[in-house]
């Protein structure tokens, strides 16, 4: 099978630990395609895909984006690197739920299984504005997902989330220039992995977005078992 991811830098895999490199080891049968790109809002995930030489008749594709749309109002750098990108937001949850809809509208036509995911953590404390945020995003997505014949949300937060309860959370939200810009430099880095989760006592990220090991297995795991799901129905 031919199986598509689109998405941001969670996608990528970097900075963090790569879901899809775990999910290759146990889909090594099939060829995983990896579109994610770092930075990616759903507008600009969308622009971006209409000129990719997308692969024909792909048998699932993945999308995971939202968390960028959200990012920029934390702190003035993200704006500044986005517009430096040229990977424009939302600017109010109409305008997410229009370009998430044509996403998918392009997608849906292009592959025989479309499966989507919410946007995961903006800080590992479940509670804070901008995890309420990704909420509304979150509902959107699964709202859009149900109209399409072939599309099924997958609902990592509903799985990870819980997995917080009764911990003591970091409030850690990496919002100023030097925190951005250190995460890209050096969030490859192992050492520097277990060094950002050590220190800021996260759970699942390494910094309140990106994935860390134990967080990019629970993900892997969750999405072998959606694929396999559509492998046995086709």
């Amino acid at each position: 099978m031919k199986i598509a991811f689109f998405g941001d830098s969670i996608t990528e895999g970097f900075p963090g630990t790569a879901y899809i490199e775990l999910l290759r080891e146990k889909l090594s049968g099939h060829e995983l395609l990896n579109f994610g790109k770092g930075g990616d809002t759903v507008l600009s995930l969308f622009k971006r895909i209409q000129n990719l030489d997308l692969p024909e008749n792909l048998d699932i594709s993945f999308v995971w984006v939202g968390v960028n749309d959200v990012i920029v109002k934390t702190s003035w750098i993200y704006p500044w690197l986005r517009r430096m990108r040229r990977q424009q937001w939302s600017r109010s949850v109409e305008e997410f739920r229009s370009h998430y809809r044509g996403l998918l509208d392009f997608l849906s036509v292009r592959t025989m299984h479309l499966l989507t995911a919410p946007p995961l953590f903006i800080g590992e404390d479940v509670g804070n504005e901008w995890n309420r945020r990704l909420e509304d995003l979150s509902r959107i997505i699964s709202e859009q997902t149900d109209v399409c014949s072939n599309g099924d949300f997958i609902d990592l937060r509903g799985v990870l989330f819980p997995l917080l309860a009764g911990k003591d959370v970091c409030p850690f939200v990496p919002t100023t220039g030097i925190q951005a810009v250190r995460n890209v430099l050096f969030g490859s880095s192992q050492d520097n992995k277990d060094d950002q989760e050590n220190g800021r006592e996260l759970f699942y990220t390494i910094d309140g977005i990106h994935l860390n090991n134990e967080g990019a297995r629970i993900v892997a795991d969750v999405l072998f078992e959606a694929v396999q799901r559509k492998i046995t129905d086709s």
